[in-house]
């Protein structure tokens, strides 16, 4: 009898023999790994925000699709679908083309001419100046402005 045997331990000399049982492996489903857990939570996560931009942005841009393909007159429940005779009738018309060439030039004189004048407000500000930042605010923000909206 051995040290470790009188003790109650086992015995560290003798190794046991390890069967395996008959039965199912210990493995486990892909859906209960901690990755499939993780990547369920961030789903779960993204879901409200994805709900949100089909929501608030998908539904107009589809309803604004059936606008553009169908007769639909404000006011009237009713509408017939036209397809595309309503682009190529915009297409044919004359103030479209002056409202089209008006926006255009609209847009590059107003990208144009607050840009530079916004970035030299900017840059010719001193940084000794207290007010830097709120110089530097009031003239980049008609730049700010213009580049996305267009106007």
């Amino acid at each position: 009898m051995t040290v470790a045997s009188q003790g109650g331990g086992p015995d560290p000399m003798v190794r046991a023999a390890v069967i395996p049982a008959a039965g199912r492996s210990r493995t486990r489903a892909w859906w209960r790994t901690a990755t499939a857990r993780r990547y369920a939570f961030g789903y779960a996560l993204l879901a409200p925000a994805a709900l949100y931009v089909l929501l608030l942005v998908g539904a107009p841009f589809l309803f604004s699709l059936y606008l553009a393909l169908s007769d639909a007159n404000a006011g009237e429940l009713t509408s017939s679908w036209v397809g595309l005779e309503n682009f190529r009738s915009a297409l044919e018309s004359d103030v479209f083309w002056i409202a089209l060439r008006n926006s255009v030039v609209f847009t590059v004189v107003a990208a144009g001419s607050s840009c530079p004048v916004g970035v030299v407000l900017g840059i010719s500000t001193p940084p000794s100046r207290s007010g830097r930042p709120r110089c530097t605010a009031c003239g980049l923000a008609p730049a700010a402005r213009a580049l996305p909206s267009g106007s």
